[in-house]
């Protein structure tokens, strides 16, 4: 069986803020664009990324309006990423030992994309439909268990 590459099952919209930005605004896209997460940049490098349950967890650990905080104090860093040579195998492997569920694609220091841990779930489901079937999971299902 051919192994893929993370181009081949990346997402290719990327969401970001710029570090200056208050909560609320970073708040606000991760809704808007139902992705669960912003990447952080400043002059044009991603320094940090916030998904929603940090933004929840950090907005009520510091007891803040989201617009009174900056999301340089939200974000979490460092943010690991993978050459788009890597395969999805390689990203599945980095994903589970740094124990992230979003993983930006690389291409010559320029983000091309994000691997989330539910397009991975979707490879191994679909290399493996049978043994899943009969516990009753498809491929579908992957996505409400690891958006």
């Amino acid at each position: 069986m051919q192994t893929s590459k993370v181009t081949d099952i990346m997402r290719r919209k990327v969401l970001s803020v710029d570090s200056a930005a208050d909560g609320y605004e970073a708040g606000k896209l991760i809704l808007q664009e139902q992705g669960g997460y912003v990447l952080v940049e400043n002059n044009d490098t991603v320094i940090g990324i916030i998904t929603c349950r940090h933004f929840v967890e950090e907005i009520l650990k510091w007891k803040a309006a989201p617009s009174d905080m900056r999301v340089r104090h939200i974000m979490s860093t460092p943010v690991h990423m993978i050459d788009s040579e890597a395969t999805v195998e390689e990203a599945a492997a980095l994903m589970s030992s740094k124990k992230i569920r979003r993983l930006p694609v690389l291409n010559e220091e320029k983000i091309i994309g994000i691997v989330l841990a539910g397009d991975i779930a979707k490879v191994v489901a679909s290399k493996n439909p049978q043994d899943l079937a009969e516990k009753g999971i498809v491929a579908e299902d992957l996505d409400l268990m690891m958006p």
